[in-house]
């Protein structure tokens, strides 16, 4: 077992039990759900564990190299789906559940896309999702700071993303205008 390995499940460990939460405890409606950027399956692992052994969980990657280490899980009511975030459609009419633990960060227009996936839920459904907002941490902006002073600045500057999240109050508005009920919360 790793050292970090539980640091590095502790943000989905924490999203999980937010939603449970949120939910009251009950899972007992949950059919079908969805994890967007599942890599090679410790969140949805986790997921797995939290919801009825009958849910149907769509697996949502689009690095085979990553999907290809998730099938050695061998994970019961689990269909994997090599196609990105953007792209993802669903198989069926609607999910009660889209999670994404440390993914949405990698794609473009938050706002567009939270509406995209609030019309693939539900009537009850929940959308949890967990990005994280250290882009202002020292490490960070050293990084940005060498990638602009570099002479590899012109080459790296358009794939670099500088501030791929909105702020906390953005998307608490953003859901407020998608869900009756929202519960938005920041870790440090």
């Amino acid at each position: 077992t790793c050292l970090f390995s539980g640091m590095r499940t502790r943000a989905a460990v924490d999203l999980i039990n937010g939603m449970l939460r949120f939910m009251l405890q009950d899972v007992s409606g949950v059919a079908a759900a969805v994890d967007l950027g599942c890599g090679a399956g410790n969140s949805t692992e986790l997921l797995r564990t939290a919801l009825k052994s009958d849910c149907v969980i769509h697996a949502v990657d689009n690095a085979p190299s990553m999907l290809k280490d998730f099938e050695i899980r061998s994970l019961a009511n689990v269909k994997l789906h090599n196609i990105s975030i953007e792209q993802f459609e669903l198989p069926e009419r609607s999910v009660d559940v889209i999670f994404s633990n440390a993914a949405l960060h990698w794609i473009d227009d938050h706002p567009e896309q939270l509406a995209r996936l609030s019309g693939m839920l539900s009537s009850a459904g929940v959308l949890a999702v967990q990005m994280p907002t250290n882009f202002d941490a020292p490490s960070h902006r050293l990084v940005s700071e060498t990638i602009a002073e570099g002479p590899w600045s012109q080459q790296l500057m358009d794939a670099y993303r500088h501030h791929p999240v909105l702020s906390t109050s953005e998307y608490h508005s953003i859901l407020c205008q998608l869900f009756e009920k929202v519960d938005v919360w920041e870790t440090t």
